[in-house]
């Protein structure tokens, strides 16, 4: 799988605070470490947020 811009080092800082908790509606939770680098990502390019919105 083709990671983003966070590095194994870096994602095991983040991962505590990610969502442990299953969500309340039923669904498996999502891939956390995919959010986090969808999230840097928009943030280190302010194009692209506007693409996004």
């Amino acid at each position: 799988m083709i990671r983003g811009l966070l590095t194994d080092e870096e994602w095991s800082f983040f991962e505590p605070f990610a969502a442990s908790a299953s969500p309340l509606d039923g669904r498996p939770a999502r891939d956390h470490r995919r959010a986090f680098d969808a999230s840097f990502w928009i943030a280190h390019r302010p194009v692209a947020s506007r693409v996004v919105v």
